[in-house]
């Protein structure tokens, strides 16, 4: 872990800091150190992490000297203001260090899928809500008792389904000027972040692995431009003409289906049925996937 963390702190060392030389007291460095160490050491809080270093002059200024190379943190009023102006893309090349160090170790040999190709599970994830308190870039939601601002971010990690850790690969911030709905913010952050992980690791054959919301139009179409194969879920609700297609095919016997009796290892019953090359929606006939729907049920049908 240690040789992980140094090479992350020395890209930390490369992060561009505004402030004036004269008036810095903690290196940028040490701040984005020191709030690595509030996640991995799994603060619940910058408030709590700040009371147990100031309070313990022992196991955790240890942890924070041995392990993140910090010898004095900032305060956690004094952590959001130096890191509050850094650009989110300015930590790209901490991820990239990584990943370098992986694939130099031959970590990410272990993750590699179906003829050397590379999960990569794609999904939003909130970081922040309140009522009260709000920036320039938080998203709004609307509710009955009032206004609720937040923070959400498009995140990326490798996967692989015989192996219980994942390895976080890029991140796209999801901010107001994306829109107003889950589904516009998604989609325009997931533009983005396509382009970065295309820019950053142009030969990796990457799958794509995404939930329903991916399931339209203009974000497969980006998927395609970059040469990326996908597993998208799809539900009848926002995808009612992918399915009822498949349903006529199934009649006309153009959809291939497993017996109905089969059992899987665990003993459950399943089945599953599958057709290719049917169009996504009314919207994009053109649009041609491949679709495979798989289900399973217990003793009690559930």
């Amino acid at each position: 872990m240690e040789g992980l963390l140094s090479k992350v702190r020395g890209a930390f060392d490369n992060v561009p800091d505004i402030r004036q030389a004269g008036s810095v007291k903690f290196t940028m460095s040490d701040t984005l150190s020191s709030a690595l160490a509030v996640f991995s050491l799994k603060y619940s809080s910058l408030l709590q992490f700040d009371t147990e270093v100031r309070a313990d002059a022992g196991t955790v200024q240890h942890n924070l000297r041995t392990l993140f190379g910090v010898a004095q943190a900032p305060s956690d009023s004094q952590m959001r203001d130096i890191l509050d102006p850094v650009d989110p893309s300015a930590l790209r090349p901490a991820f990239r260090a990584l990943h370098s160090a992986l694939q130099r170790g031959n970590v990410l040999k272990k993750f590699a899928w179906n003829d050397d190709k590379i999960l990569l599970s794609m999904d939003g994830t909130g970081l922040f809500a309140s009522s009260k308190i709000r920036c320039k870039h938080c998203c709004v939601k609307k509710r009955k008792s009032g206004d609720e601002f937040y923070h959400q971010l498009l995140a990326a990690a490798i996967v692989h389904p015989q192996l219980k850790r994942a390895l976080p690969l890029d991140f796209e911030p999801i901010t107001l000027r994306d829109g107003n709905t889950k589904n516009d913010c998604e989609r325009n952050a997931g533009k983005r972040l396509l382009n970065s992980i295309k820019q950053q690791y142009p030969d990796r054959k990457f799958v794509v692995l995404e939930d329903a919301l991916a399931a339209n139009g203009p974000h497969i179409q980006e998927l395609l431009r970059h040469k990326m194969d996908f597993i998208i879920g799809a539900k009848p609700g926002s995808s009612a003409a992918l399915f009822e297609e498949v349903a006529e095919r199934l009649n006309r016997s153009e959809c291939i289906e497993s017996a109905p009796d089969d059992l899987n290892e665990k003993g459950l019953s399943c089945g599953f049925r599958f057709t290719n090359d049917i169009g996504l929606n009314g919207t994009h006939p053109d649009l041609r996937v491949n679709f495979i729907e798989y289900w399973e049920f217990d003793k009690k049908g559930k």
